[in-house]
């Protein structure tokens, strides 16, 4: 399948979607850009087309992956495109972005409240109070705590509704 579509005979990773903002395309630019060495045996390959294409080129010229990865264009039998791929990379649907999004939003909340609960309780941690501000102190640290544990279960309840299972979109 490789040869009849003039693609190199090594390891490629295919995209098929539709080019619109809110596909993801980027992520695995930048992906890509971050990691060069990891991905200098693949090709990657871009099957669309769509309103996004041409911020798509500005971005991978501004990563400089311009000669890296390919855009095809639409076609209209993907099966020999299918067949050609090693790995098949699936940009979310809108439902789907906005679902994912919305609920990394709410694990990134309650992971900020945690985090800065424990910066509270560590300057805490960290004074002597006099006597006379002693049951202030023990208040605030009382306080804090209690809000660090609710912190902790707001992530925990959080966490296991992400929808989606990375490993196996991997």
């Amino acid at each position: 399948a490789r040869v009849r579509l003039g693609l190199l005979e090594r390891r490629t990773l295919r995209i098929l979607a539709t080019l619109r903002d809110w596909k993801g395309h980027e992520y695995l630019f930048e992906a890509v850009a971050r990691d060069r060495d990891a991905w200098r045996d693949w090709q990657i390959i871009v099957v669309g087309n769509g309103p996004y294409r041409d911020r798509l080129d500005a971005r991978l010229a501004k990563l400089s992956l311009s000669e890296d990865i390919r855009f095809v264009g639409q076609q209209d039998d993907v099966v020999p495109w299918l067949q050609a791929l090693d790995i098949f990379a699936l940009c979310l649907p809108l439902k789907e972005y906005k679902s994912a999004r919305k609920h990394l939003r709410r694990i990134r909340r309650a992971a900020g409240a945690a985090r800065d609960w424990d910066v509270f309780l560590e300057a805490l941690a960290g004074e002597s109070p006099s006597e006379r501000h002693r049951r202030v102190h023990e208040l605030l640290l009382g306080y804090a705590l209690a809000q660090r544990t609710l912190a902790q279960e707001q992530l925990a309840q959080a966490a296991p509704n992400y929808p989606f299972d990375f490993e196996r979109l991997m």
